[in-house]
């Protein structure tokens, strides 16, 4: 089947290209029309990328020498991490894997930027919520029958205008779409939940687990224009991961984890 390429992170993926071998050269012509940072890390809103003879890139053939090259290095997972300690460890993020995921679904959340940032970031985001896939909730036995105190299952927060990025810190309390919605506010991304947004009571974490409805209500309570639902394919690299995120999955109010991510690129 032919896919349509709704996004191509070209910054990213002419990064990665640069360093891969026996690929036709690139001239990279990339034009910005904004910068900021979030956390240690880079945002732009459009670039373009030409081959040396002046024809359009063939830019599937691009993305799949670039997914290529991150498995022969051992850096694309072709799984979702469904718990924290797959990328933490004592409080710190020391894995950052780029993950490929085929046939997810996932909804486009356009979410509207204050206005004195708008000249930097644009008007709006574009956050897709990608549900989770498999068990979520809490779990107390492994597989091997000794005992834990762990949630599984993860909700993805692909944002597109993120170019690179990364906290490398575990926030207690502050889930990644907490961090996320503090990022478009223009405050510290792992500030206090006070710090938001006017309509956000100081009592508790309203972003994560202190409310247990499905993070694409979460992103309208701060106007965020929700689009049609939609089953994609991406490879994305990890911002952010918590265990600090609550929900409603199957008619069940359950505690389980969320990502922060940027993507390489979204297909349908």
């Amino acid at each position: 089947m032919l896919k349509t390429y709704r996004l191509v992170n070209n910054m990213l993926l002419e990064s990665l290209l640069s360093q891969v071998e026996n690929l036709d050269a690139v001239e990279r012509s990339t034009e910005w029309e904004g910068r900021v940072t979030f956390g240690v890390g880079s945002f732009g809103r459009k670039a373009s990328t030409k081959r040396s003879n002046g024809v359009q890139a063939n830019m599937h053939r691009q993305i799949e020498g670039a997914i290529e090259a991150l498995r022969e290095h051992g850096q694309l997972r072709e799984y979702r991490p469904e718990r924290t300690r797959e990328v933490y460890k004592h409080g710190m993020l020391v894995d950052r894997p780029y993950v490929r995921e085929l046939n997810i679904v996932a909804t486009p959340v356009y979410v509207p930027v204050p206005e004195p940032l708008q000249g930097v970031r644009g008007s709006m985001l574009t956050v897709w919520v990608c549900e989770p896939i498999g068990e979520v909730g809490f779990i107390d036995t492994e597989a091997d029958g000794s005992g834990t105190w762990d949630w599984v299952g993860t909700y993805v927060f692909l944002v597109e205008e993120i170019r690179d990025s990364s906290l490398q810190h575990f926030m207690s309390g502050i889930s990644a779409l907490c961090a996320l919605v503090n990022f478009v506010a223009g405050h510290d991304p792992c500030g206090r939940p006070e710090q938001i947004h006017s309509c956000v009571s100081a009592h508790g974490e309203p972003w994560g687990r202190d409310l247990a409805i499905h993070p694409v209500d979460k992103l309208s309570k701060v106007g965020g224009i929700v689009g049609r639902q939609r089953v994609i394919e991406t490879v994305y690299k990890i911002v952010q991961m918590t265990d600090e995120q609550a929900s409603v999955v199957n008619g069940k109010e359950v505690r389980l984890n969320d990502i922060l991510a940027y993507p390489l690129y979204i297909a349908e």
